[in-house]
C-alpha cells in the first residue's frame, strides 16, 4: 500500500532563520524623591531617586530637557513625583519613562539653613542605601521631613527624627539602654560614653575621652531614648538638645558606615565628633 506524498518543502524556505521579536518591557509605577542629578547630554539627565518601593534607582532621563518631554515640572533634586521606569541588568541604568512632578518643598529651596539640611538628608540616603533595596518607611521618613522643613518647623528636629529612621531602617540602631560591650547597665552620674565601634552607649569615659569614645549628657542619650521607644520630640523641644542628638547621630553614622558626607559640616558646623559635650 502506498501513501499519498505530499510537494516537498522548498530547501530554501528550510535554510532560513528564525527570527523571534522580543516582546516590549511594559514600564514599572512608583513613586519617589530625586537626591542627585547631573546632566548626562544636551537632551537628557541621569539621576537618583530614592523610591518607595524599588529603593535606590539610578535612572537615564532620554530626552528630559527637551520642551516637550513627558517629565512634568522637570527633574530635579529634593523633588517628588510619580513615576515609571524600566529595569535595566544589573549595572546598567534604569529608563525613566516618565515623571510627573508632586511636591518641590519651595521653603528648602529659598531658605538657606533648611536647603543645607535637605542636601544633608538627599547626600545620606545616597550613601547609606544600597541600590534596589526597598525601604518605604525610609522613603516616608525623607517626604515627612522635607514636608516639616518645608513648613518651618525646627530644622534640628527634622534632622534628628530622619536620622533616628535611616539608623533603624538601615540595620544599625545603637544600642542606648545597656552597655554596647558587655550587656551591663553603663555607669554615669553626670554622663555616658558612646562607641561607634561597639555601636551603642558605654561608660562614662571621663573628662579625656578617646578618638573613638565620646562623652554625652545623660539628657541626649534620652531624647534618643525616646526615639528608640517611639515617640518624637515635640516641636517645641530645646534647639540645643535636639542638635547635640542630631549631632550625635550624624558623627555616628559616619563613623559606622564609613562614609563622609559633604554636607555634614554644611548643618553640623563643628567637623569633629563629639568627644565630650560640656555642662
Amino acid at each position: 500500500m502506498e501513501f499519498a506524498r505530499g510537494p516537498r518543502p522548498d530547501a530554501r524556505i528550510l535554510a532560513r532563520p528564525i527570527v523571534r521579536y522580543a516582546c516590549p518591557v511594559p514600564p514599572v509605577p512608583d513613586q519617589g524623591v530625586c537626591i542627585r542629578q547631573r546632566e548626562w547630554s544636551e537632551t537628557s539627565q541621569t539621576a537618583v531617586i530614592l523610591a518607595r518601593e524599588h529603593g535606590l534607582l539610578r535612572v537615564l532621563a532620554k530626552g528630559s530637557r527637551r520642551d516637550k518631554a513627558p517629565y512634568s515640572g522637570g527633574l530635579e533634586v529634593l523633588a517628588r513625583a510619580d513615576f515609571d521606569f524600566i529595569a535595566k541588568p544589573a549595572g546598567q541604568l534604569a529608563l525613566l519613562t516618565s515623571w510627573d512632578l508632586s511636591e518641590t518643598y519651595p521653603a528648602c529651596r529659598a531658605e538657606l539653613p533648611r536647603f543645607h539640611a535637605s542636601m544633608f538628608l538627599a547626600d545620606l540616603v545616597g550613601r547609606a542605601v544600597q541600590d534596589a533595596d526597598p525601604h518605604p518607611k525610609l522613603h516616608d521618613a525623607l517626604v515627612n521631613a522635607l514636608r516639616a522643613l518645608d513648613a518651618g518647623d525646627p530644622v534640628e528636629r527634622a534632622l534628628l527624627v530622619f536620622q533616628w529612621t535611616l539608623l533603624v531602617e538601615i540595620g544599625h540602631k545603637p544600642e542606648l539602654t545597656a552597655h554596647a560591650g558587655t550587656g551591663d547597665p553603663p555607669r554615669g552620674a553626670r554622663a555616658l560614653g558612646f562607641s561607634p565601634d561597639l555601636g551603642g552607649v558605654v561608660d562614662d569615659p571621663g573628662p579625656n575621652p578617646g578618638e573613638r569614645t565620646w562623652r554625652a549628657r545623660p539628657e541626649t542619650i534620652a531624647t534618643l531614648r525616646h526615639l528608640d521607644a517611639g515617640g518624637e520630640p515635640p516641636v517645641d523641644a530645646d534647639p540645643a538638645a535636639l542638635e547635640r542628638s542630631g549631632r550625635l547621630l550624624a558623627h555616628y553614622t559616619r563613623a559606622r558606615l564609613e562614609i563622609d558626607p559633604p554636607t555634614l559640616g554644611l548643618v553640623y558646623p563643628d567637623p569633629s565628633p563629639p568627644r565630650s559635650e560640656r555642662g
